[in-house]
Protein backbone atom coordinates (compact mmCIF):
# COMPACT_ATOMS: atom_id res chain seq x y z
CA UNK A 1 0.00 0.00 0.00
CA UNK A 2 3.30 2.50 0.52
CA UNK A 3 4.42 1.93 -2.15
CA UNK A 4 1.24 2.32 -3.78
CA UNK A 5 1.01 5.84 -2.48
CA UNK A 6 4.13 6.43 -3.30
CA UNK A 7 3.53 6.20 -7.27
CA UNK A 8 -0.07 8.39 -7.26
CA UNK A 9 1.76 10.67 -5.60
CA UNK A 10 4.76 10.77 -8.09
CA UNK A 11 1.63 10.97 -10.42
CA UNK A 12 0.18 13.57 -8.98
CA UNK A 13 3.66 15.76 -9.36
CA UNK A 14 3.81 14.17 -13.17
CA UNK A 15 0.58 15.44 -14.53
CA UNK A 16 0.86 19.02 -13.03
CA UNK A 17 4.30 19.22 -15.03
CA UNK A 18 2.76 18.07 -18.25
CA UNK A 19 -0.54 20.34 -17.27
CA UNK A 20 2.13 23.30 -17.39
CA UNK A 21 3.60 22.36 -20.39
CA UNK A 22 0.07 22.58 -22.14
CA UNK A 23 -1.83 25.73 -20.22
CA UNK A 24 -5.00 24.64 -22.44
CA UNK A 25 -6.01 21.65 -20.16
CA UNK A 26 -5.26 22.86 -16.97
CA UNK A 27 -8.53 22.58 -15.49
CA UNK A 28 -8.80 18.90 -16.48
CA UNK A 29 -5.56 18.32 -15.13
CA UNK A 30 -6.44 19.81 -12.06
CA UNK A 31 -9.71 17.80 -12.17
CA UNK A 32 -7.39 14.68 -12.73
CA UNK A 33 -5.22 15.35 -9.58
CA UNK A 34 -7.94 15.83 -7.40
CA UNK A 35 -9.67 13.13 -7.67
CA UNK A 36 -5.98 11.14 -7.57
CA UNK A 37 -5.34 12.94 -4.20
CA UNK A 38 -9.11 11.87 -3.01
CA UNK A 39 -8.50 8.18 -4.01
CA UNK A 40 -5.32 8.09 -1.70
CA UNK A 41 -7.20 9.70 1.18
CA UNK A 42 -10.34 6.86 1.19
CA UNK A 43 -7.96 3.85 0.39
CA UNK A 44 -4.84 4.78 2.59
CA UNK A 45 -6.42 7.06 5.96
CA UNK A 46 -3.06 7.43 7.64
CA UNK A 47 -1.63 9.19 4.59
CA UNK A 48 -4.24 11.87 4.49
CA UNK A 49 -1.79 14.81 5.78
CA UNK A 50 0.52 13.83 2.93
CA UNK A 51 -2.61 13.58 0.28
CA UNK A 52 -3.56 16.98 1.34
CA UNK A 53 -0.49 18.81 1.04
CA UNK A 54 0.33 17.07 -2.25
CA UNK A 55 -3.26 19.10 -3.27
CA UNK A 56 -2.37 21.95 -2.27
CA UNK A 57 1.54 21.97 -3.53
CA UNK A 58 -0.32 21.66 -7.16
CA UNK A 59 -2.95 24.22 -6.88
CA UNK A 60 -0.41 26.90 -6.16
CA UNK A 61 1.88 25.61 -8.89
CA UNK A 62 -0.89 25.99 -11.37
CA UNK A 63 -2.12 29.43 -10.69
CA UNK A 64 -1.97 31.13 -13.55
CA UNK A 65 0.66 33.80 -14.58
CA UNK A 66 -0.54 37.79 -14.13
CA UNK A 67 -0.49 39.44 -17.57
CA UNK A 68 1.76 41.54 -18.44
CA UNK A 69 1.21 45.63 -17.50
CA UNK A 70 -0.14 47.66 -20.38
CA UNK A 71 2.50 49.99 -21.91
CA UNK A 72 1.53 53.46 -20.97
CA UNK A 73 2.85 54.79 -23.74
CA UNK A 74 3.53 58.32 -24.64
CA UNK A 75 2.03 61.86 -25.43
CA UNK A 76 3.60 64.68 -27.90
CA UNK A 77 2.90 68.18 -26.62
CA UNK A 78 3.51 71.01 -29.08
CA UNK A 79 4.16 74.13 -26.91
CA UNK A 80 5.46 77.86 -27.22
CA UNK A 81 8.94 77.71 -25.63
CA UNK A 82 10.56 79.97 -22.89
CA UNK A 83 10.12 79.87 -19.53
CA UNK A 84 6.20 79.21 -20.00
CA UNK A 85 6.83 75.89 -21.36
CA UNK A 86 9.73 75.57 -18.29
CA UNK A 87 7.03 75.98 -16.32
CA UNK A 88 4.53 73.75 -17.72
CA UNK A 89 7.43 71.07 -17.59
CA UNK A 90 7.27 71.55 -13.80
CA UNK A 91 3.37 72.06 -13.64
CA UNK A 92 2.10 69.59 -15.53
CA UNK A 93 4.45 67.21 -17.72
CA UNK A 94 6.60 65.90 -15.26
CA UNK A 95 4.01 65.16 -12.69
CA UNK A 96 1.95 63.84 -15.38
CA UNK A 97 4.74 61.21 -16.19
CA UNK A 98 5.21 60.06 -12.43
CA UNK A 99 1.82 59.69 -11.99
CA UNK A 100 1.14 57.48 -15.39
CA UNK A 101 4.20 56.46 -16.92
CA UNK A 102 3.46 57.79 -19.75
CA UNK A 103 6.22 59.40 -21.69
CA UNK A 104 5.72 63.23 -22.58
CA UNK A 105 7.65 64.75 -25.42
CA UNK A 106 7.86 68.21 -25.57
CA UNK A 107 8.04 70.19 -28.89
CA UNK A 108 7.71 73.41 -30.02
CA UNK A 109 5.56 75.13 -32.92
CA UNK A 110 2.06 75.04 -32.65
CA UNK A 111 1.13 77.16 -35.65
CA UNK A 112 -1.62 76.54 -37.57
CA UNK A 113 0.23 76.15 -40.85
CA UNK A 114 2.08 73.60 -39.46
CA UNK A 115 -0.93 71.75 -37.79
CA UNK A 116 -2.31 71.82 -41.08
CA UNK A 117 0.14 70.17 -43.06
CA UNK A 118 0.06 67.57 -40.85
CA UNK A 119 -3.22 66.73 -40.76
CA UNK A 120 -3.52 67.18 -44.69
CA UNK A 121 -0.90 65.05 -45.36
CA UNK A 122 -1.81 62.07 -42.73
CA UNK A 123 1.03 62.29 -41.14
CA UNK A 124 -0.07 63.31 -37.81
CA UNK A 125 3.22 63.51 -35.48
CA UNK A 126 1.91 64.96 -32.38
CA UNK A 127 -1.44 64.87 -30.02
CA UNK A 128 -1.96 68.34 -28.83
CA UNK A 129 -1.15 71.60 -29.86
CA UNK A 130 -1.60 74.99 -27.68
CA UNK A 131 -3.21 78.43 -29.03
CA UNK A 132 -5.25 81.16 -28.63
CA UNK A 133 -8.92 80.93 -29.79
CA UNK A 134 -8.33 82.86 -33.08
CA UNK A 135 -6.01 79.22 -33.48
CA UNK A 136 -9.26 77.53 -32.16
CA UNK A 137 -11.96 79.36 -34.59
CA UNK A 138 -8.96 78.66 -37.61
CA UNK A 139 -8.93 75.11 -36.92
CA UNK A 140 -12.21 74.42 -36.07
CA UNK A 141 -13.04 75.72 -39.56
CA UNK A 142 -10.18 73.62 -41.07
CA UNK A 143 -11.17 70.60 -39.39
CA UNK A 144 -7.73 70.41 -37.58
CA UNK A 145 -9.17 69.58 -33.86
CA UNK A 146 -10.67 66.19 -32.22
CA UNK A 147 -13.79 66.86 -29.94
CA UNK A 148 -12.63 67.01 -26.48
CA UNK A 149 -13.90 64.12 -24.52
CA UNK A 150 -14.66 65.40 -20.67
CA UNK A 151 -15.46 62.23 -19.42
CA UNK A 152 -11.96 61.70 -18.12
CA UNK A 153 -12.22 64.78 -15.81
CA UNK A 154 -13.35 64.65 -12.64
CA UNK A 155 -17.10 66.20 -11.88
CA UNK A 156 -15.75 68.55 -9.23
CA UNK A 157 -13.34 70.44 -11.74
CA UNK A 158 -16.28 70.43 -14.29
CA UNK A 159 -18.56 71.80 -11.74
CA UNK A 160 -16.26 74.49 -11.32
CA UNK A 161 -14.86 75.53 -14.76
CA UNK A 162 -16.13 78.28 -16.59
CA UNK A 163 -18.60 76.71 -19.11
CA UNK A 164 -16.54 78.97 -22.23
CA UNK A 165 -13.39 77.15 -20.91
CA UNK A 166 -14.79 73.88 -21.77
CA UNK A 167 -15.32 73.79 -26.02
CA UNK A 168 -16.33 71.20 -27.80
CA UNK A 169 -12.70 71.44 -29.83
CA UNK A 170 -10.75 72.88 -26.53
CA UNK A 171 -10.09 73.14 -23.39
CA UNK A 172 -8.77 76.33 -21.42
CA UNK A 173 -5.14 76.68 -20.97
CA UNK A 174 -4.37 79.51 -19.43
CA UNK A 175 -5.33 83.44 -18.36
CA UNK A 176 -3.22 86.32 -19.43
CA UNK A 177 -3.98 90.00 -19.57
CA UNK A 178 -2.32 92.55 -21.43
CA UNK A 179 -2.27 95.57 -18.78
CA UNK A 180 -0.21 98.83 -18.19
CA UNK A 181 3.12 98.52 -16.60
CA UNK A 182 4.54 101.78 -15.33
CA UNK A 183 7.69 102.93 -13.12
CA UNK A 184 7.29 104.27 -9.70
CA UNK A 185 10.30 105.38 -9.87
CA UNK A 186 9.30 107.98 -12.36
CA UNK A 187 6.91 109.84 -10.85
CA UNK A 188 6.05 111.43 -6.64
CA UNK A 189 6.37 108.84 -4.10
CA UNK A 190 2.70 110.25 -3.36
CA UNK A 191 1.54 110.28 -6.79
CA UNK A 192 -0.36 110.60 -8.80
CA UNK A 193 -0.04 107.46 -10.96
CA UNK A 194 -1.62 106.70 -14.45
CA UNK A 195 -4.98 104.97 -13.91
CA UNK A 196 -6.27 104.09 -17.89
CA UNK A 197 -4.93 104.40 -21.47
CA UNK A 198 -6.34 108.00 -21.08
CA UNK A 199 -3.45 108.58 -18.86
CA UNK A 200 -1.28 107.04 -20.91
CA UNK A 201 -1.80 109.19 -23.88
CA UNK A 202 -1.55 111.79 -21.29
CA UNK A 203 2.33 113.15 -22.37
CA UNK A 204 1.54 116.58 -20.68
CA UNK A 205 0.01 115.18 -17.52
CA UNK A 206 2.64 111.88 -17.33
CA UNK A 207 5.75 113.11 -19.78
CA UNK A 208 8.34 110.33 -20.70
CA UNK A 209 8.91 107.38 -23.05
CA UNK A 210 6.01 105.03 -23.84
CA UNK A 211 6.41 101.08 -25.05
CA UNK A 212 2.84 99.56 -26.79
CA UNK A 213 3.26 96.99 -29.10
CA UNK A 214 3.95 96.76 -32.62
CA UNK A 215 1.18 96.65 -35.51
CA UNK A 216 2.22 92.51 -36.51
CA UNK A 217 1.46 91.09 -33.33
CA UNK A 218 -2.35 90.22 -32.58
CA UNK A 219 -1.71 88.83 -29.60
CA UNK A 220 -1.24 92.12 -27.82
CA UNK A 221 -3.78 94.90 -27.65
CA UNK A 222 -2.49 98.28 -29.63
CA UNK A 223 -6.14 99.19 -31.31
CA UNK A 224 -7.76 98.52 -28.20
CA UNK A 225 -5.64 100.69 -26.28
CA UNK A 226 -6.01 103.47 -28.72
CA UNK A 227 -9.76 103.02 -28.70
CA UNK A 228 -9.44 103.31 -24.88
CA UNK A 229 -7.61 106.45 -24.73
CA UNK A 230 -10.38 108.38 -26.48
CA UNK A 231 -12.52 108.11 -23.08
CA UNK A 232 -14.47 105.18 -24.48
CA UNK A 233 -15.82 102.05 -22.10
CA UNK A 234 -13.90 98.90 -22.61
CA UNK A 235 -17.47 97.57 -23.65
CA UNK A 236 -17.59 99.61 -26.50
CA UNK A 237 -14.06 99.01 -28.21
CA UNK A 238 -15.21 96.39 -30.45
CA UNK A 239 -15.74 96.59 -33.27
CA UNK A 240 -12.45 98.83 -33.33
CA UNK A 241 -12.90 101.87 -35.83
CA UNK A 242 -9.62 101.52 -37.08
CA UNK A 243 -9.54 104.91 -38.93
CA UNK A 244 -9.87 106.67 -35.00
CA UNK A 245 -7.40 103.90 -33.35
CA UNK A 246 -4.80 104.93 -36.23
CA UNK A 247 -4.94 108.60 -35.93
CA UNK A 248 -4.59 108.25 -31.93
CA UNK A 249 -1.73 105.69 -32.24
CA UNK A 250 -0.25 108.79 -34.33
CA UNK A 251 -0.31 111.18 -31.86
CA UNK A 252 1.91 109.19 -29.40
CA UNK A 253 4.00 107.48 -31.89
CA UNK A 254 6.61 110.00 -31.26
CA UNK A 255 6.87 109.13 -27.74
CA UNK A 256 6.73 105.40 -28.14
CA UNK A 257 9.01 102.39 -28.42
CA UNK A 258 7.28 99.81 -30.48
CA UNK A 259 8.15 96.25 -29.40
CA UNK A 260 7.68 92.79 -31.08
CA UNK A 261 8.47 91.06 -27.82
CA UNK A 262 7.03 91.23 -24.69
CA UNK A 263 10.57 90.78 -23.13
CA UNK A 264 11.32 94.09 -25.18
CA UNK A 265 8.86 95.41 -22.92
CA UNK A 266 9.99 94.54 -20.30
CA UNK A 267 13.49 95.40 -19.98
CA UNK A 268 12.66 98.79 -21.24
CA UNK A 269 11.03 99.14 -17.94
CA UNK A 270 13.58 97.78 -16.20
CA UNK A 271 16.56 99.94 -18.09
CA UNK A 272 14.44 103.20 -16.83
CA UNK A 273 14.29 103.85 -20.94
CA UNK A 274 10.02 104.10 -20.78
CA UNK A 275 8.21 105.14 -17.84
CA UNK A 276 5.15 102.91 -18.56
CA UNK A 277 4.11 100.26 -20.78
CA UNK A 278 1.80 97.47 -22.21
CA UNK A 279 2.48 94.40 -21.67
CA UNK A 280 1.39 90.87 -20.25
CA UNK A 281 1.15 90.95 -16.56
CA UNK A 282 3.73 87.88 -16.19
CA UNK A 283 6.35 89.78 -17.95
CA UNK A 284 5.86 92.69 -15.14
CA UNK A 285 4.84 90.56 -11.93
CA UNK A 286 8.35 88.42 -12.60
CA UNK A 287 9.85 91.74 -12.84
CA UNK A 288 7.80 92.72 -9.70
CA UNK A 289 8.70 89.85 -7.76
CA UNK A 290 12.41 90.44 -8.40
CA UNK A 291 12.47 93.56 -6.60
CA UNK A 292 12.01 96.42 -9.83
CA UNK A 293 10.04 98.99 -8.48
CA UNK A 294 7.29 98.51 -10.87
CA UNK A 295 3.26 98.54 -10.62
CA UNK A 296 0.51 96.92 -12.93
CA UNK A 297 -2.98 98.82 -13.61
CA UNK A 298 -5.31 96.43 -13.86
CA UNK A 299 -8.04 98.89 -15.00
CA UNK A 300 -8.82 98.34 -19.05
CA UNK A 301 -6.86 94.96 -19.31
CA UNK A 302 -7.53 92.92 -21.74
CA UNK A 303 -8.01 89.52 -21.01
CA UNK A 304 -8.41 86.34 -22.73
CA UNK A 305 -7.34 82.64 -22.70
CA UNK A 306 -5.12 80.14 -24.28
CA UNK A 307 -6.50 76.89 -25.54
CA UNK A 308 -5.04 73.08 -25.21
CA UNK A 309 -6.08 71.16 -28.05
CA UNK A 310 -6.00 67.49 -29.62
CA UNK A 311 -4.54 67.41 -33.09
CA UNK A 312 -6.92 65.45 -35.32
CA UNK A 313 -6.06 62.04 -35.61
CA UNK A 314 -3.40 62.08 -32.93
CA UNK A 315 -1.83 59.31 -32.33
CA UNK A 316 -1.76 58.93 -29.02
CA UNK A 317 -5.54 60.77 -28.57
CA UNK A 318 -6.52 58.53 -25.52
CA UNK A 319 -3.11 59.66 -23.91
CA UNK A 320 -3.92 63.16 -25.04
CA UNK A 321 -7.78 63.01 -23.32
CA UNK A 322 -5.78 61.68 -19.90
CA UNK A 323 -3.40 64.73 -19.84
CA UNK A 324 -5.89 67.26 -20.58
CA UNK A 325 -7.71 65.98 -17.36
CA UNK A 326 -4.49 65.66 -15.08
CA UNK A 327 -3.73 69.60 -16.10
CA UNK A 328 -7.53 70.68 -14.87
CA UNK A 329 -6.56 69.61 -11.54
CA UNK A 330 -6.42 72.90 -9.30
CA UNK A 331 -4.01 71.73 -7.46
CA UNK A 332 -1.37 71.38 -10.45
CA UNK A 333 -2.47 74.94 -11.75
CA UNK A 334 -1.42 76.41 -8.83
CA UNK A 335 1.45 75.31 -9.25
CA UNK A 336 1.40 76.82 -12.78
CA UNK A 337 0.10 80.08 -11.47
CA UNK A 338 2.45 80.86 -8.64
CA UNK A 339 5.63 80.27 -11.21
CA UNK A 340 3.96 82.61 -13.92
CA UNK A 341 1.18 84.62 -13.42
CA UNK A 342 -0.28 82.95 -15.98
CA UNK A 343 -3.31 81.27 -13.93
CA UNK A 344 -4.97 77.88 -15.68
CA UNK A 345 -8.77 78.29 -15.54
CA UNK A 346 -10.40 76.23 -12.63
CA UNK A 347 -11.29 78.63 -9.53
CA UNK A 348 -10.60 75.56 -7.33
CA UNK A 349 -6.96 76.80 -8.20
CA UNK A 350 -7.41 79.24 -5.44
CA UNK A 351 -7.97 77.16 -2.63
CA UNK A 352 -3.72 76.42 -2.80
CA UNK A 353 -2.01 79.61 -3.62
CA UNK A 354 -1.16 82.67 -1.66
CA UNK A 355 -2.89 86.25 -1.15
CA UNK A 356 0.01 88.04 -2.15
CA UNK A 357 0.66 85.60 -5.64
CA UNK A 358 -3.71 85.90 -6.06
CA UNK A 359 -3.53 89.46 -6.40
CA UNK A 360 -1.46 89.40 -9.37
CA UNK A 361 -2.92 87.18 -11.39
CA UNK A 362 -5.79 88.27 -13.78
CA UNK A 363 -7.91 85.81 -13.08
CA UNK A 364 -8.63 87.50 -9.37
CA UNK A 365 -11.65 88.45 -8.49
CA UNK A 366 -11.15 92.35 -8.31
CA UNK A 367 -8.70 92.27 -11.73
CA UNK A 368 -11.38 90.37 -13.23
CA UNK A 369 -14.13 93.07 -12.43
CA UNK A 370 -12.27 95.69 -14.29
CA UNK A 371 -11.37 93.70 -17.11
CA UNK A 372 -12.62 93.59 -20.54
CA UNK A 373 -12.19 90.47 -23.08
CA UNK A 374 -10.47 90.32 -25.78
CA UNK A 375 -12.38 89.88 -29.11
CA UNK A 376 -10.83 86.44 -31.18
CA UNK A 377 -13.77 86.51 -33.80
CA UNK A 378 -12.48 90.50 -34.73
CA UNK A 379 -8.99 89.85 -34.70
CA UNK A 380 -9.86 86.38 -37.22
CA UNK A 381 -11.37 88.58 -39.63
CA UNK A 382 -8.85 92.01 -39.33
CA UNK A 383 -5.52 91.38 -38.01
CA UNK A 384 -3.66 91.50 -41.73
CA UNK A 385 -6.13 94.69 -42.35
CA UNK A 386 -4.70 95.74 -39.00
CA UNK A 387 -1.16 94.93 -39.53
CA UNK A 388 -1.20 96.67 -42.74
CA UNK A 389 -2.66 99.76 -42.28
CA UNK A 390 -1.29 100.43 -39.10
CA UNK A 391 2.48 99.88 -40.59
CA UNK A 392 1.16 101.77 -43.30
CA UNK A 393 0.27 104.55 -41.02
CA UNK A 394 3.41 104.82 -39.00
CA UNK A 395 5.95 104.90 -42.65
CA UNK A 396 3.83 108.15 -43.56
Amino acid sequence: MEKMIRVLIIFVFASFFFAACAPQTVVETVEVEKEVVKTVEVEVEKEVVTTVEVEKVVEVMVTEEPEPMEDPGEVVILGFGGTTQASQDTAFFTPFEKETGTEVIQDTDPSIDRIKAMVDSGNVTADIAQGDMVSYLLGEEEGLWEPIDYSYFSEEDLAAIPEDQMREFGFGNIYYSQIIGYDKRAFPEDGPFPENYVDFWDLEKFPGMRALPSCTNPWEALPEAAILSTGAAPEDVYPIDIDLALEQIKKIAPNTIFWDSPAVAAQLLTDQQVVMAQAPNGRIKVLISAGVPLDIVWDQARIQSDFWFVIKDAPNKENAMKFLAFAARPEQQAIMAKLTAYPPINPLMYDYVDEATAVLLPNYPDNLAVSYPASHEWWAEYRDEWAERCTEALLE
